[in-house]
């Protein structure tokens, strides 16, 4: 799948793998450190108007509290995850000539940058509202890891080992498809990802996600993976 967007400039989607097609719906994973925290929160608020208009939206706004397990050269600040009904639709946000005029502000902001697209693997390609005021917080994790088996598979243990616990998976996905930027002469540049398969946790309280996610057995099976990094987060969005 691509689309020239400039006259100089064409985007490809391309398929990892050999996964699925970019067809019907599909999550951005943005997983990155802030420079300038406030320009980032700038450029979202300028982006949130054409973002809408193809009808996309935020699945997810997080930023990271605390690290549970991994390197710190593995850390970032913030993870954003954004509902595209279809790989077209993240093409035409793309083709928006306001919507490339204010991406210099996020490269400006961030640092670190990983983006992949993922398709969505806990059953349901809904998203789910915001928490409407009053709901009460609820609390967040992220473990993003690499493994050689199919997604089926972790999952399935991951819910085995949390069973016993007040957690729930609220967004599971592996990726599906990277970003390439070819210039008018050829050159191609892929955008790098570190979030291969993704899990995030919800529960009413960080402590119990912390309780579940340190445990001895589930840190053992997070060790066992080719890659992993578990973080808590606060959500923002």
């Amino acid at each position: 799948m691509q689309r020239r967007i400039t006259s100089g400039t064409t985007i490809h989607l391309e398929p990892v793998d050999g996964a699925d097609p970019l067809e019907g719906p599909v999550f951005a994973i943005n997983w990155f450190n802030t420079k300038r925290a406030w320009l980032y929160h700038f450029y979202n608020f300028l982006a949130a108007r054409p973002v809408i208009r193809v009808g996309a939206r935020v699945l997810i706004k997080g930023r990271v509290q605390k690290r549970l397990l991994g390197a710190e050269k593995d850390h970032r600040d913030m993870l954003l995850v954004v509902y595209y009904r279809s790989g077209e639709d993240f093409l035409d946000l793309l083709s928006r000539k306001f919507f490339q005029a204010i991406s210099i502000f996020r490269q400006l902001a961030v640092r670190d940058f990983s983006f992949v697209f993922h398709k969505r693997r806990d059953g349901a390609d809904r998203i789910e509202p915001a928490p409407a005021a009053g709901q009460g917080h609820k609390a967040y994790a992220i473990h993003h890891f690499r493994s050689d088996g199919p997604v089926s598979g972790d999952l399935a243990r991951i819910a085995s080992l949390i069973e016993d616990h007040p957690v729930s998976v609220f967004f599971a996905s592996e990726k599906t498809a990277t970003l390439a930027a070819e210039s008018q002469a050829g050159k191609r540049r892929t955008a790098p990802f570190e979030t291969h398969k993704v899990v995030i946790f919800e529960a009413a309280d960080g402590m119990a996600i912390e309780t579940c996610l340190c445990s001895g057995a589930y840190r053992d099976f997070a060790k066992s993976l080719d890659f992993s990094y578990m973080a808590a987060l606060e959500r923002t969005l």
